[in-house]
């Protein structure tokens, strides 16, 4: 997570809903970010899909669209 914050700053970050089904949760965020080299934002939908054994996190996968990400750190033409 630092690394991304060597490039990003952070606007917000909203969980908006939570999906359970036996051991596995799937929380779906909304998120805007500003690039900090072109000072543009992007808000963009994340979804991480949790994997829990014994109350502990065993598996992550964050999904986003990241051509938004891109788009944002391109400079202007």
């Amino acid at each position: 997570m630092s690394a991304i914050l060597d490039e990003w700053d952070m606007v917000y970050y909203l969980p908006k809903t939570f999906v359970r089904e036996r051991h596995r949760v799937a929380m779906f965020v909304t998120c805007k970010w500003t690039n900090k080299a072109t000072g543009k934002a992007c808000e963009v939908m994340i979804t991480h899909l949790w994997r829990f054994r014994d109350g502990k996190a065993i598996e992550l996968a964050e999904l986003f669209d990241s051509a938004r990400a891109v788009a944002a750190a391109a400079p202007d033409a």
